[in-house]
C-alpha cells in the first residue's frame, strides 16, 4: 500500500499518510487541485503540480499535502507528532481589489489522530503562523470512516469543523479602516470562532500494483464570523483533489 488514507482536498489539515510504515515509503506522483480562488469567493482556481511522499519507518515524513515532521507513535491506534505545513494565502484578486495579498507562510503545529477502529478515525489538528502578521491559529477537529474497505481501496466519508483566532480571522474575512477605504468594501472586525464545516467523500484505488490513485470531493460551508465577511459573496462550496502517486 502507497500511502496510508485519501488526502483531504482541504489542504490538509489533517495528518491522512496512517500509522507507521513496516518500510521505508517513497512515492512520486501528480497533483489536481480545484477550489475556491478564496474562501467565499465564486470564482474558482486548478492547481496542478508534482507530487512526492516520503515516511520512514522511524516516523519522519515528507509530503506535498501533510508537510513535514514526525510521528512519534508506535502504537496503531494512535498517531501523533509535529510537523511543518504549507498555509496556503490569498492573492489579491478584482473582487478584493485593495485588501492586499496574502502570502503562502510556513504554519508549525501538531496533529492527533485516534484510530477507533479499522475503519472509523477521530483527527485533530493544531497550525499556526498564517495571515497578514503570520500569527493566525487554526484548530480543526474531524472524523473518517470508511465506508467500503478492500486491501488498498477504500471508499470514505468524512467531516470536520475548523476554528480561527481572530488575526486568522481578520486577515481573511476581515476588512481594516485602510482596506475599506483602498477597496470600497465596508469595514468589518470579525473575532475568534468557527470559520466553516465540512462534508467530503474520498475514493482510493490502486491502478497498478505500484500505483494508487485518490479522488476526493469535499463541500464546505463558512460558519461564525467568517460566514458575516462583506465579501463572502458564497457560503457554500465543493473543492475537488486528485493524485496519481507511484511508489518506488
Amino acid at each position: 500500500m502507497l500511502l496510508g488514507t485519501p488526502a483531504r482536498a482541504e489542504m490538509p489539515p489533517f495528518f491522512s499518510l496512517g500509522v507507521r510504515p513496516e518500510k521505508d515509503i517513497l512515492a512520486a506522483g501528480v497533483l489536481y487541485f480545484n477550489a475556491p480562488q478564496f474562501a467565499g469567493s465564486p470564482e474558482r482556481r486548478v492547481v496542478v503540480v508534482p507530487s512526492g511522499t516520503v515516511f520512514l519507518t522511524n516516523g519522519w515524513f515528507a509530503d506535498v499535502v501533510n508537510g513535514i515532521g514526525r510521528n512519534f507513535s508506535t502504537d496503531a491506534r494512535f498517531e501523533y507528532g509535529l510537523r511543518a505545513s504549507l498555509g496556503v494565502g490569498r492573492e489579491e484578486t478584482d473582487a478584493i481589489r485593495g485588501l492586499g495579498k496574502i502570502g503562502n507562510a510556513l504554519d508549525l503545529g501538531g496533529f492527533a489522530n485516534w484510530n477507533v477502529t479499522e475503519r472509523f478515525q477521530l483527527q485533530s489538528s493544531l497550525r499556526y503562523g498564517s495571515g497578514y502578521d503570520h500569527d493566525g491559529l487554526l484548530v480543526d477537529a474531524g472524523a473518517a470512516y470508511d465506508v467500503i474497505r478492500y486491501g488498498p481501496a477504500s471508499l470514505t466519508v468524512d467531516v470536520s469543523m475548523s476554528f480561527a483566532n481572530a488575526s486568522y480571522m481578520r486577515s481573511f474575512y476581515g476588512v481594516s479602516p485602510a482596506q475599506s477605504a483602498a477597496s470600497g468594501i465596508a469595514p468589518y472586525r470579525p473575532g475568534a470562532g468557527r470559520q466553516w464545516s465540512t462534508a467530503g467523500i474520498s475514493l482510493t484505488t490502486p491502478l497498478h500494483p505500484k500505483v494508487l490513485a485518490v479522488v476526493s470531493l469535499e463541500y464546505a460551508r463558512l460558519g461564525g464570523p467568517a460566514a458575516s465577511s462583506p465579501y463572502a459573496r458564497r457560503i457554500t462550496a465543493p473543492s475537488i483533489e486528485a493524485t496519481v502517486v507511484y511508489g518506488f
